[in-house]
């Protein structure tokens, strides 16, 4: 599992490129994961259309088209509330395939009998506010007159631009002029994390979270933002520069990426909680001990804390909520279960089948 965190961390933080990477500026570089055509594939040829998210027509009329779930068994939960309310808390990884759906009808009935549904990033409404994508193209970029180079060193630039040019995808280093205005974040998430899904297979658009989010909307279910884009680019952006080295140059080998992405995908799709569980523990014994608990307290520790008292406020309020964030914020020692059940609630895992 070692060399795996730099996947973790970008995994729970896929929302951004898959959300932002349509809406950059005619005039500005783009990032070549998402306009790169293969070696020999035509760039004038068309591209074939991605293929539907899947759905369920009419959940009222299932029995009549009845299709059946995949084999997928991931971790879901039931909270109880010292005052009898319930809650089913849904473990989510935000990048998936087509196979991985329908889902087994315990997950999609609690779905459906909620009233709203509760998600880190409502990437559905960020699609439509402009002024929030701005201010994500904003955050992303140095000042004028500051380049990577300047925070990183020109060795790990040059390291990270020979591993792009030696992909296979036909680039060269005209391609890349540009690039070097963008912030480590950008490198190693929206370019080779990127990458690295589209050669896995895996895509945004599979995700839990978006297949949801897609449900929710067609079914009239109202959905609950428990974080927003902004915060959590704040807190990838908020990172010191040696962590942020440390997560490019882990992403630089992209056949462990690959390696990586599959195996967490398993961990998820078969709710192995054993192994994410010690997947989130290795943060504190993988990484350097100077950036570890950086890394851990910025993406975990404090980010479970707001999740767990968004879960109290919807119980406080009475809402029948259906709640999904990334399924290692749920697991281990300060986890939301961990914490739940630290504050008096009572939680189950629930058998899927």
């Amino acid at each position: 599992m070692k060399r795996l965190l730099a996947l973790l961390l970008a995994l729970s933080m896929l929302f951004t490129f898959a959300a932002c990477g349509s809406e950059t500026e005619a005039d500005e570089p783009v990032v070549p994961a998402a306009v790169t055509p293969e070696a020999d594939e035509d760039p004038a040829a068309p591209s074939e259309p991605e293929p539907a998210a899947p759905s369920h027509d009419d959940h009222e009329n299932h029995d009549d088209f009845f299709i059946e779930p995949s084999d997928a068994t991931p971790l879901m939960w039931l909270v109880t509330a010292p005052d009898g309310q319930t809650m089913y808390l849904f473990g989510s990884m935000h990048a998936g395939e087509p196979s991985l759906y329908p889902l087994s009808d315990t997950i999609m009935d609690a779905f459906y009998a909620a009233d709203y549904l509760a998600v880190e990033v409502d990437l559905l409404a960020f699609y439509s506010d402009f002024d929030a994508q701005e201010a994500v193209a904003a955050m992303i970029e140095y000042e004028e007159g500051m380049t990577i180079v300047d925070e990183i060193g020109e060795e790990l630039y040059i390291k990270a631009i020979d591993a792009l040019l030696g992909l296979g995808l036909g680039l060269t280093l005209e391609d890349l002029e540009g690039l070097e205005m963008f912030k480590p974040y950008v490198w190693w998430s929206d370019i080779f994390t990127s990458l690295a899904l589209e050669f896995s297979g895996l895509s945004p658009f599979f995700g839990i979270d978006f297949y949801f989010l897609m449900e929710a909307e067609e079914h009239g279910i109202e959905i609950l933002e428990v974080e927003s884009l902004l915060a959590q680019m704040e807190t990838l952006l908020g990172f010191s520069t040696p962590l942020q080295m440390y997560m490019l140059e882990e992403t630089l080998d992209i056949e462990l990426m690959i390696e990586g992405l599959l195996q967490l995908y398993e961990t998820f799709r078969y709710g192995d909680l054993e192994m994410v569980t010690a997947m989130r523990e290795a943060t504190l014994t993988e990484m350097p001990a100077e950036i570890a608990e950086e890394y851990y307290n910025g993406l975990m520790i404090n980010r479970d804390i707001v999740m767990a008292d968004a879960i109290e406020q919807y119980f406080a309020e009475e809402k029948n909520v259906f709640y999904i964030v990334g399924l290692l914020h749920m697991v281990g020692e300060n986890g939301i279960i961990d914490l739940l059940t630290q504050r008096g609630y009572e939680v189950e895992l629930v058998e899927i089948n």
